[in-house]
């Protein structure tokens, strides 16, 4: 494989490989680590999103449906921003690796919850 390729693109094992490589050598591999991660993050995306879309399909009826589209557009937006975010910051050294690529799901899944939670009370 081709030593200039992106990180997104560079499959586990190989992802591996390059970590172990530069640790060994000395360099940073946080950008390597913080993508790995971010690979296992961002399988919980949509579980985290039906979360929030379930609970919030329960008041559709009582606050309208066009508000509600709006809140979960921005609600979305939010969620891809706090991801990015994370992923930026953990391969810029902000933040840890393994918390910059779960900074998103860590904001959210709570959030979810939550929402579910008052939603399974009315």
């Amino acid at each position: 494989m081709d030593d200039r390729s992106y990180p997104e693109q560079i499959a586990i094992k190989e992802l591996d490989r390059r970590i172990a490589i530069l640790k060994r050598s000395g360099e940073s591999s946080r950008v390597l680590e913080t993508e790995r991660h971010f690979r296992f993050s961002s399988c919980l995306v949509n579980l985290f999103m039906a979360l929030i879309g379930t609970a919030m399909s329960v008041h559709t009826l009582k606050s309208g449906l066009a508000r509600n589209f709006g809140i979960a557009l921005l609600i979305t937006f939010l969620y891809y921003v706090a991801l990015r975010l994370g992923l930026v910051m953990g391969q810029n050294g902000s933040l840890s690796p393994v918390v910059g690529a779960w900074l998103g799901n860590l904001i959210f899944a709570p959030l979810g919850l939550l929402l579910l939670w008052k939603a399974a009370r009315v």
